[in-house]
Formats: structure tokens, C-alpha cells, sequence
């Protein structure tokens, strides 16, 4: 999950919403890197999301299956 968040940032890295709207590539990297994200987040398990109540864990699957 950590490894895909920073290459979501890297990828917007420096892009305003007119560059970034155009290019479908890097829509395409960021998305992808949300989806894998959402994913990863489906397989913590409740135990251990528990313990960090203060992440969005709902809101961070529920994102992937939007985009998918």
C-alpha cells in the first residue's frame, strides 16, 4: 500500500488539473495505483485495522471499487 501511494504522488507530482486532465497515461498509473491500494487495503485484516482507527479504511476500498 505504501509503495503505491508514493507512486500515486509521483505521478501527479508537479501536474495541475489541465496537464493532468490530458494525459491519459498518468490518469491511468494514478488510477491503477488507487485500485491496487483499495485492494490491499481489502486483505488487512480487521485485527490490525483495529488498531488504527484513525485510517479511512472504508473509504479507501470503497474508492477502488468506484473506479473499477
Amino acid at each position: 500500500m505504501l509503495e503505491n501511494s508514493k507512486k500515486a504522488l509521483l505521478f501527479a507530482e508537479g501536474a495541475d488539473f489541465d496537464s493532468f486532465a490530458n494525459d491519459e497515461k498518468t490518469q491511468y498509473a494514478i488510477i491503477r495505483a488507487i485500485e491496487v491500494i483499495g485492494e490491499a487495503a481489502k486483505k488487512v485484516p480487521l485485527e490490525f485495522r483495529d488498531t488504527y482507527p484513525q485510517i479511512p479504511w472504508r473509504e479507501i476500498t470503497a474508492t477502488r471499487d468506484k473506479l473499477t
